[in-house]
């Protein structure tokens, strides 16, 4: 039997830590669907877990099968070497000297040029990326720490009149306005109780929608007037802690809610449109978006820590409290998850936040490293650490035109955010070109000075053509070699020097008269005055 732990308490990222007045319970969870948990370097076979209620006892089987035969995300999880470019680390936020709270939310707005993060501290801070400080800070005495940030933008193509959503543990949500033509009035809503914080929250932007769950178990749907006023819709009450909540579906028709184990009865209970129902393990619950009525519901492998759907929908990524692991669903609606298997050291919660369109999965940890798990056919792994044994709970993401970016918060006193980025393909495409467009203005001018060289040794060998002619004339007349010498030193001494070998006192005694065609290779003799 698999087993999670339910520790007390109101900030569930803390899962792990007992304090004295915490209660910890054993349940025991019933884990029908396959687990592929890896595979050896080889690639030649891996492993399903089975967990039986009769049995007691977990088993392996080792079944060899092909590599094109497997999943193709467990395909690419055969080796682990990052082979399409990698992360480096871009900066570091330090935190000011009376900072204090680990970092619960990051995100990033304007293009990754700034970003959000929020923690214990109470405090909203906005960070600018590439000069490493702290542009605003912002702060409510109604907030309580910060547990969840959401951005909605009003136009696909701009920032500009932005809404930054910020979920606290006092059970408001506040909606400020980025503005930068005007100052605009910010809102703030009781959506909860005073002591019922926001777990998770999620928007739609497509119908202008706003989702949130609190640590009770409440959830509740919100349309949104005038891009920050929340309009009541409709609200279910769960027998469970929200860990993940997000809109799927063409025209997020549904809202999906992942929710942690706390039980052995989980059960739905609203008005007279839901059906109660019992049942042991860990469910996903899907709802209607527009009425709350319930659709369906799925057996995940273990407890969710925290979960998060892909920008195209197409793959689900969720921590599992129960073994530790990173779960991937492929297609979301999927019973067998491919488990990507991660260093650990305690139960505390980490986020997991896909990138790259989807293509990447990045997950925290609690070791000091950041795994980055590229998913597809060829298999890519990278492990992004820092010195010390920090823990990353808080992720984000975001794809620019140039660069990919990872920010990591640290749950550590006093809290740093790292960020680490990668250049995209059209910047590695760019800068070859550029590099390319260098190397040809290089051969380009490298080819010119040649051609000068070449050209100065054609007018060397003319030069030495006439001295010939003028050698093979002197010995032909019968000139004596004495003569001959001098002339053939005037002669050398004006190639090599012409203002000095062809002025006028300059003559030879012996009144040589030079070839015309010498003379007209350099243009005459220069003008100066005789001694």
């Amino acid at each position: 039997m698999i087993c999670a732990y339910l520790i007390g308490g109101t900030n569930l990222r803390n899962w792990g830590k007992v304090r004295g007045s915490s209660r910890a319970r054993v349940i025991s969870v019933s884990e029908k669907a396959v687990g592929y948990n890896g595979c050896d370097a080889e690639g030649s076979e891996y492993r399903v877990r089975r967990c039986h209620n009769k049995e007691r006892h977990n088993k392996e089987r080792h079944w060899p099968v092909p590599v094109r035969a497997r999943p193709p995300l467990l395909q690419a999880y055969a080796e682990s070497s990052m082979t399409q470019g990698a992360y480096t680390l871009f900066t570091t936020l330090a935190p000011e000297p009376n900072d204090s709270g680990p970092i619960n939310s990051l995100l990033f707005i304007r293009n990754a040029t700034l970003l959000v993060s929020g923690g214990d501290d109470q405090i909203l801070r906005i960070w600018d990326v590439y000069t490493n400080k702290c542009v605003q800070k912002l702060h409510s005495p109604r907030w309580g720490q910060i547990t969840a940030l959401s951005w909605l933008k009003l136009s696909a193509t701009s920032e500009a009149n932005a809404v930054l959503f910020i979920g606290t543990g006092r059970g408001v949500v506040s909606a400020y306005p980025f503005s930068d033509k005007s100052n605009q009035l910010s809102t703030t809503t009781a959506v909860f109780r005073l002591d019922d914080s926001v777990e998770v929250q999620a928007l739609d932007l497509l119908r202008s929608r706003f989702a949130v769950a609190s640590h009770s178990g409440q959830i509740r749907m919100f349309g949104l007037k005038d891009s920050k006023f929340l309009v009541p819709l409709w609200n279910i009450q769960v027998q469970d802690i929200p860990r993940g909540i997000f809109f799927d579906g063409t025209d997020n028709e549904r809202l999906t809610v992942h929710t942690c184990c706390l039980g052995d009865v989980y059960s739905i209970n609203s008005s007279s449109t839901y059906d109660d129902f019992a049942d042991s393990g860990v469910c996903s619950i899907y709802c209607n978006s527009e009425s709350g009525k319930l659709i369906g519901r799925t057996r995940l492998a273990g407890g969710v820590g925290s979960a998060t759907l892909s920008e195209n929908q197409h793959i689900k990524a969720t921590y599992n409290l129960s073994t530790g692991n990173f779960d991937i669903y492929e297609p979301p609606d999927s019973l067998a998850p491919i488990s990507l298997m991660v260093p650990t050291t305690s139960r505390l919660i980490k986020q997991c936040v896909f990138t790259e369109d989807g293509r990447t999965v990045v997950c925290g940890g609690d070791d000091g490293t950041v795994n980055v798990f590229r998913l597809g056919e060829r298999p890519e792994m990278q492990s992004l650490s820092v010195e010390g044994p920090d823990t990353f709970y808080a992720i984000t993401t975001m794809s620019t035109f140039y660069y990919h970016f990872i920010a990591c918060g640290d749950s550590e006193e006093p809290a740093t955010i790292f960020i680490w980025r990668k250049p995209t393909e059209m910047k590695v495409m760019e800068d070859r070109e550029l590099q390319l467009r260098l190397a040809r203005e290089e051969s380009t001018s490298m080819h010119v000075s040649a051609e000068t060289e070449i050209q100065d040794l054609k007018e060397k060998l003319k030069a030495l053509t006439i001295i010939y002619e003028y050698e093979t004339q002197r010995q032909k007349s019968g000139q004596s070699t004495e003569r001959y010498l001098l002339a053939a030193a005037v002669v050398t001494l004006s190639v090599l020097f012409p203002t000095i070998g062809l002025c006028q006192y300059c003559e030879n005694p012996y009144e040589i008269k030079l070839p015309d065609s010498f003379l007209l290779y350099n243009k005459g003799p220069p003008e100066c005055e005789a001694p």
